[in-house]
């Protein structure tokens, strides 16, 4: 899962345990919550940490595909002044910091890598130059011929973009190549 992902990637235990709960309190793409966020925040809190937690609930509550895949991934730069976001169920404005929109793009490789192959370039058209999640066919039969797929190329783009935005440890399959 993105919590293992994430451990593989030596990344931070924050950013670990923002990949185990990621859709803890719902999202954007996800309307079933394991916890309510104006009830269970300190039970999380105390399970994970308060900078843990803090993280989960802004990823819970920022419109994904907007933020990371739109104003972030196609632009191909995060401003140093970072983003201003509305809340997917409120509306009110959230103001994310640069180097924390790297770790919601880390968590979204880890995300993506763990969950897609082959059969969503199909589903979602990329050979037709669509983006990430953008088109939609009937033709894609699960799980395909399990291959790597296109969406490899926005894991590596996010991760140049995560690490031109201060994140440490920049995941292993972002890296240049070595001996």
């Amino acid at each position: 899962n993105t919590y293992f992902m994430l451990r593989l990637w030596s990344q931070s235990k924050e950013i670990c345990d923002l990949g185990l709960f990621h859709s803890t309190y719902s999202n954007s793409f996800v309307k079933m919550a394991l916890f309510k966020p104006d009830v269970d925040r300190e039970v999380l809190r105390a399970l994970i940490g308060p900078e843990a937690e803090e993280w989960v609930h802004l990823f819970c509550v920022i419109p994904r595909y907007k933020t990371i895949i739109l104003d972030t991934l196609l632009k191909g730069e995060v401003p140093d002044e970072g983003l201003n976001v509305a809340h997917i169920r409120t509306g009110d404005n959230i103001h994310l910091p640069k180097k924390l929109v790297g770790v919601f793009c880390v968590v979204t490789m880890a995300d993506n890598a763990e969950q897609n192959y082959g059969w969503q370039d199909i589903l979602f058209e990329h050979e037709k130059g669509k983006h990430w999640q953008e088109g939609s066919t009937t033709n894609a039969l699960w799980p395909g011929s399990n291959k790597p797929g296109l969406w490899m190329n926005h894991v590596s783009r996010l991760g140049r973009i995560a690490k031109d935005c201060g994140v440490d440890a920049v995941p292993q399959v972002c890296r240049p190549a070595t001996k």
